[in-house]
């Protein structure tokens, strides 16, 4: 009998994921319509400010949607087996100040002490949607999660010819309970956050893929 239940809830389990994500599907694309129209009304110069800002606000939305979306899809091919590795020879080095720097104009924007160390790492076999996705999710995370006047710092360095990549901050006390749940899927440590859970989660998971495969071997 618990043989047969856990089996009914397994496929019940794969049933909502994949209804999930072809909702998922169903939303990309009209989102992904969206954005040309704002981008053209922006773009006009007799644009009065206030409906600058009102489409400003919703092409932002309207991107953090998107984002969203692509997260969910990429966790519905990362169980099916399907998201694969696209690894290149590429200057990491620059890829991570392109990445990071943005972060810096935010962080002044909150107060917030952002500092970053990027080691000499130029010659490197990466996926760069890959580092892209798990630096982004993981400088999203620090700042939303950093107080006024708190800080963030960002590493990367190479260590036995892999990627060390570290953030930290300072302002949320977890405890051991919420720490291993961290990186579990649609977990929220703060309730009043208006995050989904997924970016961690994604984060988790990405590495797990690029452990040993996207090691950075310079050359």
């Amino acid at each position: 009998f618990e043989h047969k239940e856990s089996e009914r809830l397994k496929k019940l389990d794969e049933f909502k994921n994949r209804l999930f994500t072809n909702i998922s599907h169903e939303f990309r694309t009209p989102l992904t319509l969206i954005s040309d129209p704002i981008d053209n009304q922006l773009s006009k110069p007799y644009l009065k400010e206030v409906d600058r800002e009102e489409l400003s606000m919703v092409k932002r939305n309207a991107g953090r949607l998107l984002n969203l979306v692509n997260q969910i899809l990429d966790i519905s091919k990362l169980e099916s087996g399907n998201l694969k590795l696209s690894v290149t020879h590429d200057n990491l080095e620059l890829l991570l100040k392109q990445l990071v720097t943005p972060f810096k104009f935010k962080a002044q924007n909150k107060q917030i002490d952002f500092t970053y160390t990027i080691g000499k790492t130029e010659n490197v076999w990466f996926d760069k949607d890959v580092i892209e996705k798990i630096v982004l999710n993981l400088l999203s995370n620090a700042l939303k999660y950093t107080p006024q006047n708190g800080f963030v710092r960002f590493e990367s360095l190479i260590k036995n010819d892999h990627v060390i990549i570290s953030v930290t901050n300072n302002g949320v006390h977890y405890s051991k309970e919420d720490l291993q749940k961290l990186f579990n899927r649609y977990y929220q440590g703060d309730k009043n956050n208006d995050g989904a859970g997924i970016g961690l989660a994604l984060v988790k998971e990405l590495t797990i893929l690029s452990h040993g495969n996207i090691i950075a071997h310079t050359l």
